[in-house]
This record gives structure tokens, sequence and C-alpha cells, in this order.
């Protein structure tokens, strides 16, 4: 797909299908999508395809139009036609990327299947006769066929998978995967078959590939653990959510790479959270990070698109160059010294050099240790509810983090009546959204917009 289909070309695709739709269409186009953070909803409606492409990848970005064009719906040919080429290469490319993952299971399986079949043939050489009396009296012949039956009783279920399979395999149905948890939503309102209950979701990463994974219920989210491995059972995938609908195990530990589990860290929210300079340099190409430090150097130059500005940054983990492009190039007034946040930049690796470069979606700001924030704030989730404060994920100046709030303000910003369970009734009426006055993590002031 990426050799297929110029980025440039499906940009200019999607741009003529965003000018095409009415005012109403463009706005439940936006909230369908849904991770495109609202702040970037004012912005003008030609910039849009660009932080689309920037926000879910070419791919991606490809599969969920299609999915909101039907939604809205826009199935006639004006918007359906320029689509439909983009959505029939990146099928038939999925359709050989899961082709070559059956054919190397294939090979492995036989592969094992003869070396099991060599090994059988040279203990049967072996041991003969003795063998055989040995299985009657309750011998080695007799451990074999124990063992047999175990396998013969394990084969009921389905077998684990690594995510790399499993993602390689849709079409063949879920499976079972073991996985380490690097990132935990809060939890969500939901609704299932008419009934209200909750849902929150996991970053996963295994040695292979790292997953988001969405879980239901509230008696499990207080079960899982960042950090911690555990067996999901049944884990399948519906209209590109990727669901774990079966049992979930501790299980034992299971080796990430490194590159992997920032990824996994930030597989939650296309709002990436804040990482380490040394994180971030260890990431894989092309991975989208947001990185906190003090500027150590500012240069400036011309690049035949538009002005450059070079911010050299380091923490206490490395240093690193951040290379703005554009409007962000002209936007960033950061001097040497100052604490800055420069959030939903790329890696670029060049030789031994990793750099980091601006996307459509970059910001750079200021920190001020300890001052008084004030902005808008989307609530989106619930960590956990005392009896007086409540720990709540929310966006606030483009990052997800988590902030605290006492259930007096809450309940007086937002009409939540007192009695009964305070965390159920945040959740019956979120997304929140609120001009907040923010000191830090802590919200100490708040009232709904």
């Amino acid at each position: 797909m990426e050799a297929d289909v110029s980025e440039s070309r499906w940009r200019n695709v999607l741009t003529s299908i965003i000018e095409d739709l009415t005012e109403k269409h463009y706005k439940k186009m936006l909230s369908s999508l849904n991770v495109i953070p609202q702040g970037q909803w004012s912005r003008p409606r030609e910039e849009m395809p660009h932080i689309i492409i920037e926000t879910l990848g070419r791919e991606r970005s490809i599969s969920e139009m299609q999915r909101v064009l039907e939604d809205l719906p826009r199935k006639d040919d004006k918007i359906q036609e320029p689509l439909r080429p983009f959505v029939e290469k990146l099928k038939k490319k999925q359709q050989q990327e899961e082709s070559k993952g059956l054919k190397r299971k294939h090979e492995n399986t036989s592969k094992d299947e003869e070396g099991a079949g060599k090994k059988r043939k040279s203990s049967s050489r072996k041991g003969g006769t003795a063998g055989r009396s040995r299985s009657r009296s309750g011998g080695p012949g007799a451990e074999e066929n124990q063992e047999n039956a175990c396998r013969s009783r394990s084969n009921t279920e389905p077998p684990r998978k690594t995510i790399r399979h499993l993602k390689e395999s849709w079409h063949l149905g879920g499976g079972n995967i073991i996985g380490k948890v690097f990132q935990k939503s809060g939890l969500r309102p939901s609704e299932t078959k008419g009934k209200q209950t909750a849902l929150f979701h996991l970053g996963l990463a295994d040695e292979t590939e790292c997953v988001r994974v969405t879980v239901y219920g509230k008696q499990r989210y207080a079960q899982i653990k960042v950090g911690s491995c555990y067996l999901f059972r049944d884990v399948s995938k519906e209209n590109n959510v990727v669901k774990v609908t079966g049992k979930i195990e501790e299980a034992g530990g299971v080796r990430v790479p490194a590159a992997l589990q920032l990824e996994a860290r930030t597989a939650v929210d296309p709002r990436k959270p804040v990482c380490s300079i040394r994180e971030a340099k260890a990431a894989r190409p092309k991975t989208t990070v947001s990185v906190s430090g003090t500027v150590t150097q500012v240069q400036e130059a011309q690049g035949n698109k538009g002005p450059r500005r070079f911010l050299h940054l380091q923490d206490d983990s490395g240093s690193v160059r951040v290379d703005l492009w554009d409007g962000e190039a002209e936007r960033c007034r950061a001097s040497p010294r100052d604490s800055v946040r420069v959030t939903n930049v790329r890696t670029n690796h060049y030789n031994d050099t990793v750099s980091l470069n601006s996307t459509g979606l970059t910001r750079v700001d200021k920190v001020v240790a300890a001052s008084v924030q004030t902005g808008t704030l989307e609530i989106t989730g619930v960590f956990e509810c005392s009896s007086t404060t409540s720990r709540l994920e929310a966006v606030f100046a483009g990052q997800v983090m988590a902030f605290s709030a006492t259930n007096k303000k809450l309940a007086e910003a937002f009409n939540i009546k007192p009695g009964g369970c305070f965390e159920d009734g945040l959740l019956a009426k979120m997304p929140l959204f609120g001009q907040a006055e923010v000191r830090g993590k802590k919200i100490i002031a708040i009232k709904k917009m």
C-alpha cells in the first residue's frame, strides 16, 4: 500500500470528499471519527485531510473514512467512486499479508510435525519390546499416553497466538493472547443491547507486536493492573474494534522489546502522553510521541517549502533535536533555557541519528511549574472515585492527563445528584466539558460549558 498509493494522491481525494460534505455531515464525520481531538474541530476544513492522515495514518484513515461515509450515509457515486480504488487496494494488501502469515504458519507447523515424527520413530527403534512392556506397567510409555491425552484436551480451545499472528489472521476468527499491560484508560460509559455499562481500553504488547483492546465491565477494571501480564481469551475484531469477550487470567512474564513498550504506552489514545527523550529515541521509525524538557539551543533555516526551526531539547534521560516545519516553525516562540512540552512529533531515523519531526498536530507549549492554567477540559474517563475525591482521565491543552478533583466541585459543575454511586453518576453524563483552572494535576475550579 505504501508503494502503490502516494500520500499526496490520497490527500487530494480526501480533500475533495470533505469539500463535498454538507456542514451537518462534516460535523457528524468529525464526531464519528472520535480520535480527532475536539480542539482541532475548529481548524479550517481544508486542513482537516492533513490532520486525519497524520492522526490515523494512511491505511487506517482510508478504512475509517469508508466506515464513516457509509454511516452518514453518503453512498452516492460522487463520494464512493473516488474512494473505491483506495479501499480495494487496501483490501488486496491485507489479503496478501494474511496469506503470507498463513503460509509462514503452515511451514512452521510442517517442520514441527516432521521433527516430532522423526523423534517418535527413533524412540520406537531404541525402545523395542522393553518400551512396550514398560507402557503396560505404568512406565515411560504411560507418561507418553497421558501427555497425548492432555494434548487432546487442550485442542478443545483455541491455541494461544502472538499479537502479530492475531493481527494477520482476523479473517480466521479471534484467539487467545498473552500480553503485558502498558496503558489503561479510565472507565468510559457504554451501552450494550440497550443496557448501560462501562468499558475501558488497554495498550498491550508481547514479543512481536502491540495492540489496543477494549474490555467491558467495571469488575474487570479493578482486576487489571498496569505492568502485569494476562491471558486474554477470545480476542476478536468487530467494526475495527478489538474486543476481549472471554476470561482474563494472570499469566507469566512477557519480554517486550523497548520500541514496542513505547507504542503500547501510547496505544490507547492518539493524543500521545509525554515520554522521556530516551524512550522516544528507542521507538521504531515514524512513531508519534510527545516529549518535554529544557531548550538548550534554537536554530533557524529557510527550507524549500517554508521556514524551519530546530529545537535542541534535553531532559534527565538524554537530548534530541526537534525539527519544526511550516506553521509550527512560525508559531514557536521558545528560547534557550525555556521548559517546554512538545506534543505529537514523529521519530525520524537517519544513519545513526534519531530526531523528531513535526506533524500537522504538533504543538510546542511553555511549561511553568506549579502555575495556574486556564482552559477547556474534557473529562473522558474515570480512574477511581473515593467518598470525597475522583481521579479522572481528561484532555487539557491537547494532552491526555490524569487529574484529581473533589466530588463536591464536580457535582456542582455538572449537576450530579447526591446519593448512589458517584462514579456511576459521572459515567452517565460523559463526555463532560468544562472551563477549568488547573494547578499541576489538580482541578481547583471548573464550570460546565
